[in-house]
């Protein structure tokens, strides 16, 4: 397996156990508690910047190059940029509606709960649809020779190594802060 699947593979693991954290946080929000909007707002920045650094330069390199080996599959893949855009356009109202909450606007409850599930289900339906469709079948259908290139093309100096740095440091914390976060729930199950 190319090193660019397991890096996208881990990042959807990533993506997983942050959205998990989104929804345990929106369920304390939901049952009308305080949710650690600290530990929201940090998620809501990694996931407004992270995919940028990395993550989506790969998949759209993955995709120009399967349509050029495979175009009969792209039909039933949905274009990666198109796709972003869409969980761009469920993030920014998320995080509109969590800087009205924190500025302390009057903001129907359920409307943040709405944004939030939005955005959460559509990211776990795109991580779905990669993990399913789109990576199996970059596998089947690129040849080393096309990875290679990726792989060379994304090691382009004038990318932010310095980005990425600061989204993995912030992945470690948000996931050692969340970890804390749901210990006394493990610990009194």
């Amino acid at each position: 397996m190319s090193k660019i699947v397991k890096v996208l593979c881990g990042d959807h693991r990533t993506f997983c156990q942050l959205l998990d954290l989104i929804e345990q946080e929106v369920e304390v929000f939901r049952k009308a508690g305080q949710p650690d909007y600290a530990l929201l707002e940090a998620v809501l920045e990694y996931f407004e910047g992270y995919p940028h650094c990395t993550h989506l330069p790969a998949e759209n390199l993955v995709y120009e190059q399967l349509r050029v080996r495979a175009p009969e599959l792209c039909q039933n893949i949905p274009e990666p940029r198109g796709e972003h855009r869409c969980h761009a356009e469920r993030l920014a109202s998320l995080m509109q509606l969590m800087r009205r909450v924190l500025a302390e606007g009057e903001i129907p409850r359920e409307m943040v709960i709405d944004a939030a599930q939005s955005f959460v289900d559509h990211m776990r339906r795109h991580v779905e649809m990669e993990e399913t469709r789109f990576l199996p079948a970059a596998i089947e259908n690129l040849r080393a020779e096309d990875w290679a290139e990726i792989e060379a093309r994304l090691r382009d100096p004038g990318r932010q190594a310095g980005g990425k740095k600061h989204y993995d440091d912030l992945r470690r914390e948000i996931l050692s802060w969340g970890a804390e976060s749901i210990q006394p729930t493990l610990e009194s199950a």
